[in-house]
C-alpha cells in the first residue's frame, strides 16, 4: 500500500481517478539506478486496484522529477471515464476495452507540472488507426477473393454445359 504520497494524490485528482492519498497494489516491481546524482527508475511496474502503471524517469538528488507513467486502467475504471468522456474516451481504449493514459510529471514538489503525454497518445492513435486500415483491408480483400471465387466457380460451371 502507497499512503501519503504527494505526487500520487496529484496524478490521481489530474486524471479524476479519485482524491485519496492512499493506493494498494498487489504487485510492484522495479530497477533502479544511481547516476549522476539522479535516481532513475528504469521500469516500474505496479498493478493496483486502478490497473497496470508502468513509469520511467528520474528524479534528481534536489527534489526535481522527470517521469513518464502510462496507466492501463481496469476495466471497472475505464468504463467510469468513458461514460465521462463519451465517444473520445473509445480513442484510447485498447482491444481489451481497457483505456490507457499517458502522462508526463516534471518539475519540483511539491507541485511538479503533470500533463498528458500527446507523442505517447499519437503514437498509440496511429497505432489503432493502422490496425483499422489492416482490417478493412483484409475484409476487403476476402470479399474480392470471395466474389472472384465465386465468378469463376459460374465460369466452369458454364463451361462444363458447353
Amino acid at each position: 500500500r502507497l499512503v501519503n504520497w504527494p505526487l500520487l494524490a496529484d496524478v490521481l485528482s489530474h486524471t479524476r481517478l479519485g482524491d485519496t492519498k492512499e493506493v494498494s497494489f498487489q504487485s510492484l516491481n522495479m530497477g533502479f539506478r544511481i547516476l549522476d546524482q539522479k535516481v532513475y527508475l528504469d521500469d516500474l511496474q505496479m498493478a493496483s486496484k486502478f490497473g497496470d502503471v508502468s513509469m520511467s524517469g528520474y528524479s534528481t538528488f534536489a527534489g526535481a522529477v522527470d517521469y513518464r507513467v502510462s496507466v492501463k486502467l481496469t476495466r471497472e475504471e475505464s468504463d467510469k471515464l468513458k461514460g465521462k468522456g463519451g465517444n473520445v474516451a473509445a480513442l484510447f481504449s485498447d482491444k481489451d476495452g481497457r483505456m490507457v493514459l499517458d502522462l508526463l510529471i516534471k518539475g519540483q514538489p511539491p507541485k511538479p507540472s503533470i500533463s498528458w503525454d500527446t507523442q505517447m497518445a499519437q503514437a498509440r492513435l496511429k497505432g489503432k488507426v493502422q490496425e483499422e486500415v489492416d482490417k478493412a483491408k483484409a475484409e476487403a480483400e476476402a470479399k474480392v477473393k470471395a466474389e472472384a471465387d465465386k465468378l469463376k466457380q459460374k465460369a466452369d460451371e458454364e463451361a462444363a454445359r458447353l
